[in-house]
């Protein structure tokens, strides 16, 4: 492969390389469909002179036009919608346009505020905010007036993807989600979970939409829906849904888009879910392609915000870029490159010179980079002080075929610092010949450009499409962005039919599950870390490819289809996680991830990777593996804290106690983790702890069953209820049994005994009469002396009374309470300890 570059002076933008053809003289000689071919190449030609002047400058030099301040992408949109009178993103660009509008993420230049006020009067609609980060739908129109903002540092346009693959799933037997229904009794009842994809019930095309899957019984009745305005979704949420409906089937649903409302929307929609919807498990699928590789970005930093502050169970789709991701030091050729003069990264590290990286592509098909490097983002720190382009040529490296210049360090012209973010999307359309032999080309030449600042200590990019990488490929981690993050759970994705369920054990992983590893270089606020953190990440692999109503094709042939991809594998986990939601609802979400971690069956890794992590953020170090995680969920042997018989708690009349005390008792099957028990009775103002046993099981774990008794004396005749609630070792609760008994008396009263006997301020006792009569109570010392009357006056029929004996101006010693009516005379003794 040559190292050498052909057309150093060659000036190439954004996407596509356009020829002029000048066939003018020609035209009338055309038929008509050369004629409309022609016109539209001599359109695509003006918009690529019109956008390098607004880019470039009138000089073609630097990146310091009207326009810098928007990405490539923008900019041909921008021109292209001038000369057409149509603003819609072509073949070779990534922007999301509709209704005349294109998405984009913004940077302020100092007040996020100041430039949302200014854009909306531009016509931005869907604003939203997350640190100097704006995001929303721009007229396409008025790009050119966004960048001569005072306000804006910089613009591009927002690419989101769904982690959509080519696999299926029968998930819930997969991962044995119905025997844990009906092993702990639970179907997600009470558990809102929010889903964020990119959209819930848009596509007219879908074979079913959302009111016919409630009426099927697919969704419940209700999904409180806070955002579906990706007009160009195909309800990826609404078939996420249903996995977790079929897994959970008691949930509650809210639903937020994610793809088409940039960064700052997306980390809106989180915080709406868990703040205004009352998510306390949160699943998305929609990897945005500009987050930080190397950095915690706004999406991450919304993720940690309601895991650490809203408890909420957060999991994300890793990814479906197995492990296709280059990275590398930025080495010096000493070459310069076609963009800009700029000096070209060495591909060989053996000690030769290549500045090209051969990749294949067929026709038709698409490759579609993230490339990153390690400097801080502006969206959430200082920014990038270097400018990097990629590009892809031709198979000899001779004629550019695509690229992308964005302005991104403290260029030698403009001095804005922005993102450290470049993102390439080429599609191989069959006009690039580089032999003009009538074939086209299906190998091409991928290039680095170093234009300004210092060299990178490290780059990388991830790879999504089809291509394949044909020399110096490294195969490192392509988990990234908010999955990354330290407070969501990263699931991996298994086959259905790969998993012991169906056949195939130990699990085998999806080809195309993301591997991870991917190091955190820089703190949220931009600031290098001492040392890179390497996260253990995915954490789990879950079932893809589950039977729904309309998305995806049916792959097993049973009349449904099939939902292949991370993206099913993540709601999958996120339905096992409501599960546990119902049975512990105040566990911390680190208590959820660690206990499907810990149960999780142990899968092979398929990846060769020797990244070691620096952090144990799993509950499986021995298992643990940056393919499969942790392993596999299985939902039946995630344990709760302890597993009641099916009597639950039970309570009965103590015989020996003249019908006034009950005896509590409870069965626990298996206990892990557990402290103690506390028994709550209830009372006029609620429920209140009449007494706590202890666990039976050594170290609080136990597998056989262990029986547990508990005695409540003094009890007043009338319907008592009484909960037992359990504790765990680390202070965690959850209610795990109630029961209501019926106090009942023989003869013409009863009086309870007091309590608590001995008492320091305060005791009682009730007093419950079969017929009305004038009752009367006092309290007598040691000597017989009356020290109070408690109570002189009728007592109604079937009735209690409470009779309170206070410390206040009596001192230590024993004391008689007498009381006594028509029918009856009884006494209790009390004894006062100071």
């Amino acid at each position: 492969m040559s190292s050498v570059v052909t057309t150093s002076h060659q000036r190439f933008f954004f996407s596509t390389l356009f020829v002029v053809l000048v066939l003018g003289a020609l035209q009338g000689l055309l038929c008509p469909a050369q004629a409309q071919a022609q016109q539209q190449q001599e359109v695509s030609a003006a918009v690529e002179q019109a956008a390098q002047r607004a880019f470039h400058g009138s000089d073609l030099e630097g990146k310091d036009g009207p326009l810098s301040k928007l990405d490539p992408a923008l900019i041909q949109l921008y021109y292209r919608a001038r000369k057409t009178g149509r603003a819609a993103g072509g073949a070779q660009t990534h922007a999301a346009v509709r209704g005349g509008a294109v998405v984009i993420d913004a940077l302020a230049a100092e007040d996020a505020s100041a430039l949302l006020t200014d854009l909306e009067d531009l016509g931005l609609q869907q604003g939203a905010v997350a640190g100097p980060l704006v995001s929303g739908r721009l007229p396409v129109e008025r790009l050119e007036e966004a960048a001569q903002l005072a306000s804006l540092r910089s613009a591009r346009a927002t690419v989101a993807r769904v982690s959509v693959g080519q696999a299926t799933s029968q998930g819930v037997k997969a991962m044995n989600a119905d025997d844990a229904r009906d092993v702990h009794g639970v179907d997600g009842s009470g558990v809102t979970v929010g889903v964020l994809s990119d959209s819930y019930d848009q596509d007219e095309s879908a074979e079913t939409d959302a009111t016919e899957d409630m009426n099927n019984g697919d969704l419940p009745d209700q999904v409180n829906v806070l955002d579906d305005n990706d007009a160009d979704g195909s309800d990826e949420g609404r078939a996420m849904m249903q996995l977790i409906y079929d897994t959970a089937p008691g949930t509650d649903f809210a639903f937020h888009s994610a793809s088409s409302v940039g960064r700052a929307g997306f980390a809106q929609g989180i915080r709406e879910l868990a703040n205004n919807a009352g998510a306390t498990v949160i699943v998305d699928d929609v990897l945005n392609l500009a987050e930080p590789m190397f950095q915690d970005g706004q999406v991450a930093q919304a993720v940690d915000d309601v895991v650490q502050n809203d408890s909420v169970a957060y999991f994300s789709s890793a990814g479906n870029a197995s492990d296709q991701s280059y990275e590398s030091g930025f080495r010096d050729s000493g070459q310069n490159g076609p963009l800009d003069g700029g000096t070209l990264h060495d591909f060989d590290s053996s000690g030769g010179t290549d500045t090209r990286q051969r990749v294949s592509l067929a026709q038709g098909n698409t490759l579609q980079l993230s490339f990153q490097w390690d400097q801080p983002f502006a969206s959430t720190g200082p920014g990038s002080e270097s400018d990097l382009d990629i590009f892809i040529a031709d198979k000899n490296g001779d004629t550019l075929a695509a690229a992308t210049v964005d302005n991104n360090g403290n260029d030698r012209r403009s001095g804005d610092e922005s993102d450290p973010v470049e993102v390439l999307t080429f599609v191989n359309d069959g006009s690039v010949d580089a032999d003009n032999d009538g074939t086209a080309d299906t190998q091409f030449q991928l290039g680095i450009e170093l234009q300004s600042g210092p060299q990178p200590g490290l780059m990388k990019y991830v790879r999504f499409g089809s291509a394949t990488v044909e020399e110096y490929g490294t195969n490192s981690a392509t988990l990234f962005g908010h999955a990354n993050a330290d407070s969501a759970e990263a699931i991996g994705a298994a086959y259905y039919d790969d998993t012991p369920e169906f056949g195939t054990s130990p699990p085998v992983l999806e080809g195309f599950s993301a591997e991870g590893g991917t190091p955190i270089l820089f703190n949220p606020d931009g600031t290098r870390k001492s040392s890179q953190e390497v996260r253990q990440k995915p954490e789990l692999v879950a079932p893809d490819g589950t039977n729904n109503t309309f998305f995806g094709s049916d792959f097993d042939n049973d009349g449904s289809p099939n939902f292949f991809g991370t993206s099913a594998a993540a709601p999958h986990a996120a339905g096992v996680a409501a599960l546990f939601r119902e049975a512990r609802p105040s566990s911390a979400p680190e208590t959820i991830y660690a206990e499907l971690e810990r149960t999780a069956t142990d899968m092979n890794n398929p990846y060769s990777s020797n990244r070691t992590a620096t952090e144990n953020g799993t509950d499986c170090s021995g298992q643990f593996d940056f393919g499969t995680g942790c392993g596999l969920v299985n939902a039946e042997e995630t344990a709760l804290p302890v597993t009641l018989a099916g009597g639950g708690l039970r309570g009965a009349l103590d015989e020996r106690d003249d019908a006034s005390a009950v005896v509590l008792t409870w069965t626990t099957l298996s206990e892990t983790g557990n402290d103690h028990f506390r028994i709550l009775q209830k009372h006029d103002e609620g429920f209140a702890q009449v007494g706590t046993e202890p666990t039976q099981a050594e170290g609080g774990a136990s597998s056989r069953p262990l029986d547990y008794r508990h005695r409540v004396g003094g009890l007043a005749p009338g319907t008592h209820v009484f909960r037992l609630v359990q504790v765990d070792a680390d202070g965690d609760e959850q209610l795990v049994g109630e029961t209501r008994v019926e106090v009942g008396f023989e003869g013409s009263y009863q009086l309870t005994a007091a309590h608590p006997n001995p008492f320091r301020k305060r005791a009682e006792t009730r007093l419950t009469v079969r017929r009305a009569q004038h009752v009367t109570a006092a309290l007598y010392d040691a000597s017989g002396r009356r020290v109070r009357t408690l109570h002189d006056g009728p007592l109604p029929g079937g009735a209690s009374e409470r009779f309170a004996v206070t410390a206040d101006a009596l001192s230590s010693g024993v004391y008689v309470l007498r009381v006594s009516g028509e029918t009856f005379s009884a006494t209790r003794t009390l004894t006062l300890v100071r």
